[in-house]
């Protein structure tokens, strides 16, 4: 798997002295500082960890492929943890072989980012669906957000004729861009004045509100926010080198310090 080398910004530490290897599903990029600081003080951690941060499909299909190129530099090294934002990606590994089992740690909704002011007047969904709205969405070919969660919505609000509109004929037309890596490329794009509209995680627009972006969000109401459904996945590969350490690492975060630092960033804790 090959990707461009502006995205290496979700891809931290040294992997090669590294004594735990995460990949976590990129929406949780603004948490895993706080968390991992958290865990190497409450476990008493004191060795290098390295994660990455890509959007869950791309991560999935680096332990597949069992590389990731950036540009010329060839990654082959092997990840102990893997974090999505479903059970579908587990399904696929559990099918490899290549995990027994996984764990439920975290929930999170659906809801649209738009620039300060909301130039557009987007309400919610149904403006998706006006030919000259811009929307920056994510590709359901390797994002989990897109494929799990996004076109379900889309089609239990306004059914396949919804689908076909933003997915075929919006992009055809150019008013709906997919993303990579949306968790980048949506702020950029809205940043930019690129597009009008974008379909993320919620608790990314409390990230860019708490930097003080000037980007805003449109709450998506349930059951559409995809509350009911979303649940975060975890689970140990049977190749990794530090078991113990990732071993531990998943029962942090089902301990209450891990799952308030979720909360302080906008997800939602399992028990609410």
């Amino acid at each position: 798997m090959e990707l461009d080398p502006v995205f290496a910004d979700d891809l931290v530490g040294d992997p090669l002295n590294a004594r735990l290897i995460l990949f976590m599903a990129g929406n949780q990029f603004m948490v895993l500082p706080d968390l991992i600081a958290a865990f190497r003080e409450t476990c008493a951690f004191p060795h290098d960890i390295y994660y990455q941060s890509l959007p869950p499909g791309l991560l999935l299909r680096q332990i597949l492929d069992g590389e990731l190129r950036l540009g010329r530099l060839r990654l082959t090294f092997r990840p102990d943890l893997f974090g999505s934002t479903g059970e579908a990606h587990m399904a696929v590994l559990r099918e490899r072989g290549l995990i027994e089992g996984f764990s439920h740690y975290i929930r999170n909704r659906l809801a649209l980012m738009v620039r300060k002011g909301n130039p557009a007047g987007i309400k919610g969904l149904a403006e998706l669906a006006h030919p000259e709205v811009r929307i920056s969405m994510p590709d359901p070919a390797h994002e989990g957000i897109a494929s799990d969660y996004i076109l379900p919505m889309l089609e239990r609000f306004g059914g396949k004729t919804l689908l076909d509109r933003l997915l075929t004929e919006k992009v055809r037309g150019g008013t709906t861009r997919l993303t990579t890596i949306h968790h980048r490329e949506t702020p950029d794009r809205l940043l930019a004045g690129a597009c009008d509209v974008g379909i993320v995680w919620a608790s990314e627009v409390a990230w860019q509100q708490r930097e003080g972006a000037p980007l805003e969000g449109v709450e998506i109401p349930p059951p559409f926010d995809m509350r009911d459904r979303v649940i975060y996945t975890v689970a140990v590969l049977k190749q990794a080198s530090h078991p113990d350490a990732a071993r531990a690492f998943v029962d942090f975060l089902l301990t209450a310090e891990a799952q308030a630092l979720y909360a302080q960033h906008g997800f939602t804790p399992l028990d609410d």
